[in-house]
C-alpha cells in the first residue's frame, strides 16, 4: 500500500547554485529552499540510502543532476518561479524491500515525469516504512515547458502508483480521501492542533451543548465565530479561533520567552540593541569560519581533524545565533500582532456583553 504527495519549491535559483558550489558553507535562506537542498544532501547522505546504493538519476547523470537541472532552466531562459517538485512514495513497513522499493520508484517516475524532466529518485532506509523521494526539475528539458500540478495530475499520479504496486502484487488503499495540505499534514504528524481540528471540535461541542438551531449558534457565537451565508472565494477567520492559533505554535512562543529572560530583554529598546549584537557576532563568526576552511585547504592531514572539529564549533554557534535572531525579529511581529488580537477579542465580547443583557431585559419586560 503506497501513499503519495507533491508538492512544489520557490526560491532563488542564485542560492541554489552556491549551495551546490559550497553546501558546507551555504545555508538556506528560506524554509522554501530548504527541501532542495535537503533533496541534494539526500543524494549525498549514505546512513539513509545505502551509501549511494538506492539513488538514480533520469534523463541526467546523479553526480551533476543539479547542475544539469540549472542549465536547461538557463537554456529556455525559464529561472523565475518555481525551481523544482519535491514528492514522496511511502510503503507499509515490511511490505516491500529495498530493491523492490526503489525499482518501484524508478517505475513510477519514468512514468510520470521520465518523457519531459530531469528526475532524481532516492530510497530511503531510515524508517519503519520504506520510501522514495523524488525530485525533479521544473522546467522540460524537451520544450521548456513548465511543469503543471493540475487535480488531474493529481489523480493520475495515485492511478499510476496503485497499478505498479498492484503489479509488484502489493496492497492499495481501497478509499483513498483527499490529503490535508502539507502545513496541517506537517503539524498533525508533530501532534500540534490545527485550525481545522479547532473548528471540528468546537463544532462538535456546539452540536452536543445545543438543543436548537438557535441554542447551537449562540455556542458558537460566544466562542467568537460570525455566522451567516459567506460569498464565495471570501477570506474568513473568525476572532476569538485566531487566538487558538497561537496555541499550534506554543513552542516558537516558548522559545522566545526564553530567549528574552536569557538576554535580560525587557523593552523593545533592549529587543534592537540585541538584534544588533546577534549581528555584529554572526558576521564575526562567518569571517572566522572562512579562516578556518582556508587553512584545511592548505593543511597536512593530520591536521584536519582539528580544524574539522574546530569549524563545526564555530558553524554550531552560527546556528545558534542565527536562530536567536530569528526569534528576535518574531517578538518583534508578535508584539504589535497580539495588541490587534486582544483587541478583536475584547470588542467581540463587549459586544456580546451587550447582546446579552439586551436578551435579559427583554426577557424581564415581557414577563411583568
Amino acid at each position: 500500500m503506497a501513499t503519495t504527495s507533491l508538492w512544489h519549491i520557490s526560491g532563488r535559483l542564485t542560492d541554489v547554485i552556491n549551495y551546490i558550489e559550497n553546501p558546507e558553507k551555504t545555508r538556506p535562506e528560506s524554509e522554501e529552499l530548504g527541501d532542495l537542498f535537503s533533496v541534494i544532501d539526500y543524494v549525498k547522505r549514505g546512513e539513509a540510502t545505502s551509501e549511494g546504493e538506492y539513488v538514480s538519476a533520469i534523463n541526467c547523470m546523479r553526480e551533476t543532476a543539479f547542475e544539469q537541472m540549472i542549465m536547461t532552466k538557463k537554456q529556455f531562459g525559464k529561472t523565475e518561479g518555481y525551481i523544482a517538485w519535491h514528492g514522496y512514495q511511502s510503503f507499509k513497513p515490511g511490505e516491500v524491500t529495498p530493491e523492490e522499493c526503489h525499482q518501484i520508484g524508478i517505475e513510477y517516475a519514468k512514468e510520470m515525469w521520465g518523457d519531459r524532466f530531469q528526475i532524481i529518485v532516492t530510497t530511503h532506509l531510515d524508517k519503519d516504512h520504506l520510501h522514495n523521494h523524488f525530485c525533479f526539475n521544473s522546467v522540460s528539458f524537451r520544450d521548456g515547458k513548465k511543469y503543471n500540478f493540475s487535480k488531474k495530475e493529481r489523480q493520475r499520479m495515485m492511478e499510476v502508483s496503485d497499478r505498479i504496486c498492484k503489479e509488484h502484487g502489493l496492497s492499495v488503499i481501497g478509499r483513498p480521501h483527499k490529503a490535508p495540505s502539507r502545513p496541517v499534514w506537517l503539524a498533525e504528524k508533530a501532534g500540534e492542533p490545527t485550525l481545522y481540528n479547532i473548528y471540528r471540535r468546537d463544532i462538535v461541542a456546539a452540536v452536543n451543548n445545543s438543543k436548537s438551531v438557535k441554542g447551537f449558534e449562540r455556542y458558537l457565537t460566544r466562542l467568537g465565530y460570525q455566522l451567516g451565508i459567506l460569498p464565495e472565494k471570501t477570506s474568513y477567520r473568525p476572532t476569538s479561533p485566531i487566538l487558538k492559533e497561537d496555541i499550534r505554535k506554543m513552542d516558537k512562543i516558548s522559545d522566545q520567552v526564553r530567549y528574552m529572560s536569557r538576554n535580560s530583554i525587557h523593552t523593545m529598546e533592549d529587543l534592537l540593541a540585541d538584534r544588533e549584537r546577534i549581528t555584529v557576532e554572526i558576521k564575526d563568526l562567518t569571517a572566522e569560519r572562512t579562516k578556518i576552511y582556508n587553512k584545511m585547504r592548505r593543511a597536512k592531514p593530520e591536521d584536519i581533524p582539528a580544524l574539522r572539529a574546530k569549524r563545526d564549533e564555530v558553524s554550531k554557534r552560527i546556528e545558534t545565533l542565527r536562530k536567536d535572531l530569528k526569534c528576535n525579529h518574531r517578538i518583534e511581529k508578535r508584539s504589535t500582532v497580539i495588541k490587534d488580537k486582544l483587541q478583536t477579542v475584547y470588542e467581540n465580547e463587549l459586544k456580546h456583553s451587550i447582546s446579552d443583557r439586551d436578551r435579559v431585559r427583554t426577557t424581564e419586560n415581557r414577563t411583568r
